[in-house]
């Protein structure tokens, strides 16, 4: 889905592993149809959750979706001995900006609908024939016998998030005071994580009834369901710690402990060890997922609702566009928030009053004091909050498995034309504007990238720099300015860049530090050394004559002995000067 009026990619909707199976008798029909997977992902940059719907267990071999029809062979081919449907148990897990982007989506297309019909109608002269009359349709409304309808119950696991940044047009609607406090109390309320919701199955048997008879019966089954279900959700709601999801893990966990044994000495007892094993795993991973993930919750919606209370734009200590997935990405980042949490409660001190004063004068200034007063605080206490909502996010995360997404981003042109999906442009695209939160995407176009010897990272070049990206996290290792770089060289005995950067250590003195870039492909480091000491010499005459100069463009992609890779050519272009 691509909205065209934003120049930007939504969700991307992806089926596969068909199974079509269709048998003829002299009686009956018999239809199956099997989807192995079936998963939706939100396109957006940074999104919360980059999988909106997807299969729970992603090791099940079973397909997703099964449906099976028996229709008999009779004259008017309404009656079905047989009729299934079953989907495996699923998740979904949506924000609030990916819905309000679907919301404005639909509203410009019934805009743009409404538009176009009232502009023919200007056109058209409209007739009238008053002596043409329709007549009415006097046929019987077809129904349909089913003597077996089957609908399996629907597992679906429900996790939403409210994430409206401070500077979007949904929040800017929130000045009152009173609308402020509610939209902090939002912020916990409204959070729900992984709350799992069951419809149960509707079985007819010997139902004749007409389709919009059968659309009704399915739509009032499914509410009432539904409506059954909301107890869970509140039990699954931040501020609560997800009482619902720590008590369905831990009951999951002593199932699997007392069944895998008692199922493995069923088929052979020499597997009761490993039935006992598995089951043993089964109830301490789930015992450890649902304790930290409900201690997670409960300090998430407290850290939130703190920093919304300073009533600050700022809250880069709570905004990360990737959960930890491991322990170490947990520590890593709980130890950044704590720094963030610090740092911010001792500069908006002075920060603050200055912002107040060039917004609202001597008044904008006090109260600018009083709320860097406010940060003191609660910046550090929130940033020990957001420090210990990571580290059990990470141990939670290490114990339950996450798919990703389907294919990365699609990639616009400049000017917002969209061109055929290539997956090493959207790729460099997406890892350059998820990069350290996004930090460089505004200013950096990739030159070039490619993978390191055991491609857990990249080596990305820019049009300004040139830097070191790890790939779970997309954390930024190192990164230079071009104009930094003092030579660039080949090693004869491992064939890799040796680079000499000039920088400043912490004492404002200046020394010289060594890289060395390297990937398994000789052909692509070879390219990546030429496209350096390119963009190094471009740069370097770009500061010296500060107006247009070459610069290097993505023109096309490649890959060279299974590793990705960016080609580049040179073209000529309109920069402005660093």
């Amino acid at each position: 889905m691509i909205n065209n009026y934003t120049k930007k990619e939504l969700i991307y909707c992806y089926a596969g592993g068909f199974h079509f199976h269709y048998e003829v008798t002299d009686l009956h029909q018999f239809i199956q149809l099997k989807m192995n997977k079936l998963q939706i992902d939100n396109q957006s940059t940074g999104a919360a959750f980059p999988v909106t719907f997807g299969a729970k267990n992603q090791v099940d071999t079973r397909p997703f979706l099964h449906v099976s029809i028996c229709r008999s062979k009779s004259q008017d081919d309404t009656l079905f001995p047989y009729f299934s449907i079953n989907m495996q148990e699923g998740f979904i897990m949506v924000d609030y900006m990916l819905i309000a982007d679907i919301v404005d989506f639909i509203s410009e297309i019934i805009n743009q609908s409404q538009q176009s019909k009232q502009d023919q109608n200007d056109q058209i002269s409209i007739l009238k024939f008053d002596h043409l009359k329709t007549a009415p349709n006097t046929q019987d409304e077809i129904k349909f016998y089913f003597e077996k309808l089957e609908l399996h119950p629907i597992y679906l696991h429900l996790t939403f998030n409210y994430n409206v940044p401070p500077n979007s047009p949904q929040q800017s609607l929130a000045q009152s005071p009173v609308h402020q406090i509610l939209n902090m109390i939002g912020f916990a309320f409204v959070n729900v994580n992984d709350a799992p919701i069951r419809f149960n199955a509707l079985i007819l048997e010997h139902s004749f009834m007409s389709a919009d008879d059968l659309w009704d019966r399915v739509r009032k089954h499914y509410t009432r369901s539904g409506t059954r279900e909301i107890y869970k959700i509140l039990g699954s709601l931040e501020i609560m710690g997800n009482p619902v999801g720590l008590f369905n893990d831990i009951s999951t966990g002593v199932k699997d402990f007392f069944y895998e044994p008692a199922n493995a000495i069923t088929r052979n007892p020499e597997e009761f060890s490993k039935g006992l094993a598995k089951g043993s795993k089964s109830l301490l991973s789930k015992s450890v997922h649902g304790t930290f993930n409900t201690l997670s919750s409960f300090t998430r919606s407290i850290a939130r609702s703190l920093s919304y209370l300073t009533q600050d734009e700022d809250r880069s200590i709570l905004s990360y566009s990737y959960e930890p997935l491991t322990i170490k990405d947990g520590f890593k980042q709980g130890g950044e928030a704590v720094v963030r949490g610090f740092v911010q409660a001792g500069s908006d001190v002075f920060i603050k009053p200055i912002k107040g004063f060039y917004v609202g004068g001597v008044w904008g200034m006090v109260k600018g004091f009083g709320r860097g007063l406010l940060s003191i605080p609660t910046k550090p206490i929130v940033g020990l909050l957001v420090c210990a909502t990571k580290i059990t996010s990470g141990v939670s995360n290490s114990q339950n498995q996450r798919s990703g997404r389907i294919r990365h981003p699609r990639m616009f042109r400049d000017d917002g034309t969209v061109i055929a999906y290539n997956e090493a442009q959207s790729f460099s695209h997406d890892l350059l504007t998820t990069a350290n939160e996004g930090r460089y995407a505004d200013t950096d176009t990739t030159v070039f990238y490619m993978l390191n010897l055991d491609k857990t990272h990249v080596y990305m070049l820019t049009n300004r720099a040139v830097m070191k990206i790890k790939m779970m996290n997309r954390f930024v290792e190192w990164r230079f300015e071009l104009h930094q770089v003092r030579s660039i060289t080949r090693s004869r005995k491992t064939g890799s860049i040796r680079t000499v950067f000039n920088t400043t250590n912490m004492f404002g003195r200046s020394v010289q530090i060594l890289k060395r870039i390297r990937t398994a492909d000789i052909k692509v480091t070879n390219k990546f050394a030429r496209l350096f000491r390119e963009s190094v010499t471009n740069m370097k005459m770009q500061m010296r004559s500060g107006g247009v100069t070459r610069s290097l463009s993505m023109q096309n992609l490649s890959r060279s002995m299974g590793t990705d890779h960016l080609t580049r050519s040179l073209s000529i272009q309109n920069i402005s000067p660093v």
